[in-house]
C-alpha cells in the first residue's frame, strides 16, 4: 500500500501469528489472507525444469501427485534466484493461509510445485542455492513446512530423522550452535 517493497524473508512468521489468531477464534478478514497469497503466487518463480525431479520427488510418498518445481527467492519472481529458505518459507505460509482458508493445501497447485521444489533441492547441510548463509533459519522452515504440510519424507528423505542426527552433530560443547539466532533456530527445529 505505501509504496514500499516486501520480502519473504519473514513470510511464514508473518502467517504464524494470524494461524494463532484464527486458532483462538479470532477472525482474520479474508482479503487479508487473499492479500498475502497473492503476492506469494505473484512473486513465486517459474517452473523448473521437471528433469530435475527424479522418480522419488513426491512430497508425501507414493501416491500423490507431484508438483512442478517452483520456489522462492528473497523478492520477487524477476529478482535473483529461487532458494531454499525462502521457499520453505513461502510453502510454509501457504500451507497456513489454505489451512485457514479451509482449502486442501495437499490439493493446491502451488504448494504441490513449492514441495517438489524442496524435493528436488533438498539438503540438510547447505541452504540449497546459498550455501551456508541462513542454513539454521532454513533448517527451521523446513521444520515447518514437514510438519504444516503433515509430511515425514521429502522424496524419500525422512527430513526430521536426517535433520536431527546433523544438527546434534554441530552442536558445541556449550550446548548452543554459532550465533545465538542459529542456537533459537536449531531448537525449534529439534522440538518439531
Amino acid at each position: 500500500d505505501g509504496g514500499g517493497s516486501g520480502d519473504n524473508s519473514n513470510t511464514q512468521y508473518a502467517a504464524l501469528g494470524p494461524r494463532a489468531c484464527f486458532d483462538a477464534g479470532i477472525m482474520i478478514p479474508e482479503e487479508t489472507i487473499s492479500s498475502a497469497v497473492k503476492w506469494l503466487v505473484e512473486s513465486a518463480h517459474p517452473v523448473e525444469g521437471v528433469d530435475k525431479v527424479g522418480a522419488n520427488a513426491v512430497g508425501t510418498g507414493p501416491g500423490e501427485t507431484p508438483g512442478k518445481p517452483q520456489g522462492w527467492g528473497y523478492k520477487g519472481s524477476g529478482e535473483g534466484e529461487a532458494y531454499g529458505s525462502m521457499t520453505v518459507g513461502a510453502v510454509g505460509a501457504l500451507t497456513i493461509y489454505d489451512y485457514m482458508m479451509k482449502k486442501d493445501w495437499k490439493k493446491d497447485t502451488i504448494v504441490k510445485n513449492g514441495v517438489a521444489w524442496i524435493t528436488a533441492n533438498y539438503d540438510i547441510d547447505s541452504n540449497p542455492k546459498k550455501g551456508g548463509a541462513w542454513l539454521y533459519y532454513y533448517l527451521y522452515g523446513l521444520e515447518r513446512v514437514g510438519v504444516l504440510y503433515d509430511t515425514k519424507f521429502f522424496g524419500n528423505r525422512d527430513w526430521y530423522q536426517e535433520g536431527a542426527s546433523w544438527l546434534l552433530s554441530k552442536q558445541g560443547r556449550n550446548g548452543a550452535w554459532n550465533a545465538e539466532w542459529d542456537t533459537w533456530f536449531a531448537i525449534l527445529f529439534l522440538k518439531k
